[in-house]
C-alpha cells in the first residue's frame, strides 16, 4: 500500500508539473525561443548553478571540520550536494537531508544525531540570513507587503530552536521503547546544537558562507530569468529567491515537482514580478539543477556505493527508507 502511495505522488507530480510547463510555454515558439539562448550565456548560467551546489557543500565542509574535526573532501563538499538533490525525488520527505546523515555515517563514521545538528543548525542560519537580508530587500520592492508577513512568519520560525537549545533537558532516557530512543534522538542533537550555537567563531563562519551562497542562488535565478529574454528588478528577484529558499525546503511530492514552480510562480507574482516569468525561470532552474544531479550526483552515487555496503542505488533506497520511518 505504501508503495501505491509513492506512486500516486510522483504521478500527482508529473501532472502538476506538466500542467506548469504548458501554462509557462503555451504562447511560446519553443524552437524559435531556444534558438535565443546563446551557447555562452547557457554556459556561464551552469556554472553559477554548480557554484549554488559547491556554496551549499562547503557549508557542511565548514561546520564539519569547525565543530567535529571531520575533513569533508574538496571531492564530496562538490558532489555530495547533487547526490542528495538526486535523492530529493526518491525520497521526497526529507531525501535529502537523510541521505546527507547516511553518508556523512558510512564514510566519514558521524553519528547520526551529529549530522542531523548540522542540517538544523545549517537551516537556522539560512533562515536567519533571509529574514535579515530579505527585510532590508523588503523596502526597495514596492507593494511586497505579503512577502513582509511571510518574512515576519519566519522570524518568528526562529524561535523554534532558542526555546528548544534553552529549555530541553539533558536527558538519557533508560527505556529500549522506539518512542524513547526518538526522544535520546532528539536530545542528542538539542545537545549538540547547543554547543554549535555557543561556539561564535563557528557561528561566523556560517553566517559568512550562507550569505555567499544566497547571493549565489539570487544571482542563479536572476541570470536565469535574464537568459529567458526577461529584464526582471534585481531587488524583486533577490527578494523572492531569499524567500524561496526557506519555503522550498518543505517537501511533500518528490523534488517538490509542479508544486515548486508554482510557489515560485506565486512569490515573484508577489515580488511585483510576472507570473509566467515566475514559472518560466522556475522551470529552467529545475531542469538545470536537475541536469546538474544528474550528471554529476549519479556517478558519484556509484562511486560512492561500497561505503554503504550496497550493491545497488536499491541497496541504499533501502536504507535511507528506514532511516527515514525511524527518525519521521
Amino acid at each position: 500500500m505504501k508503495r501505491w502511495y509513492q506512486i500516486l505522488g510522483f504521478a500527482v507530480s508529473v501532472l502538476i508539473f506538466a500542467w506548469v510547463v504548458s501554462k509557462a510555454f503555451g504562447d511560446i515558439d519553443i524552437v524559435e525561443f531556444l534558438g535565443k539562448i546563446h551557447g555562452p550565456a547557457l554556459l556561464l548560467n551552469i556554472g553559477v548553478g554548480m557554484l549554488v551546489f559547491f556554496a551549499t557543500g562547503l557549508l557542511m565542509k565548514t561546520v564539519f571540520a569547525h565543530h567535529f574535526k571531520v575533513n569533508l573532501s574538496w571531492a564530496d563538499t562538490w558532489f555530495l550536494p547533487t547526490m542528495m538533490h538526486l535523492w530529493s525525488y526518491i525520497l521526497p520527505v526529507k531525501g535529502g537531508m537523510i541521505f546527507q546523515v547516511v553518508f556523512m555515517r558510512a564514510k566519514y563514521q558521524v553519528n547520526l544525531s551529529k549530522g542531523f545538528s548540522v542540517g538544523v543548525l545549517i537551516f537556522a542560519v539560512s533562515l536567519f540570513v533571509t529574514c535579515l537580508l530579505g527585510s532590508l530587500l523588503a523596502f526597495q520592492v514596492p507593494d511586497a507587503f505579503s512577502l513582509q508577513l511571510i518574512l515576519l512568519a519566519m522570524g518568528l520560525m526562529l524561535i523554534v530552536p532558542v526555546v528548544a537549545i534553552k529549555l530541553f533537558p539533558k536527558w538519557e532516557p533508560k527505556e529500549t521503547s522506539p518512542f524513547y530512543q526518538l526522544l535520546k534522538f532528539g536530545a542528542n542533537v538539542v545537545s549538540q546544537l547547543r554547543t554549535q550555537t555557543a561556539d561564535r567563531a563557528l557561528l561566523l563562519k556560517t553566517l559568512l558562507v550562507t550569505i555567499v551562497a544566497a547571493v549565489l542562488h539570487a544571482y542563479w535565478f536572476y541570470n536565469s530569468a535574464l537568459l529567458l529574454g526577461y529584464d526582471p528588478d534585481p531587488y524583486g528577484i533577490a527578494l523572492a529567491t531569499l524567500v524561496l529558499r526557506i519555503i522550498l525546503l518543505f517537501r511533500f511530492l518528490p523534488g517538490n515537482l509542479g508544486i515548486q514552480e508554482v510557489i515560485t510562480g506565486a512569490i515573484f507574482t508577489a515580488a511585483g514580478l510576472g507570473l509566467q516569468e515566475g514559472l518560466m525561470t522556475a522551470v529552467f532552474i529545475r531542469l538545470a539543477s536537475a541536469g546538474l544531479a544528474v550528471a554529476f550526483g549519479l556517478p558519484a552515487l556509484y562511486f560512492n556505493l561500497r561505503y554503504f555496503e550496497a550493491n545497488s542505488i536499491r541497496g541504499i533506497w533501502n536504507k535511507l527508507k528506514k532511516q527515514n520511518s525511524t527518525e519521521a
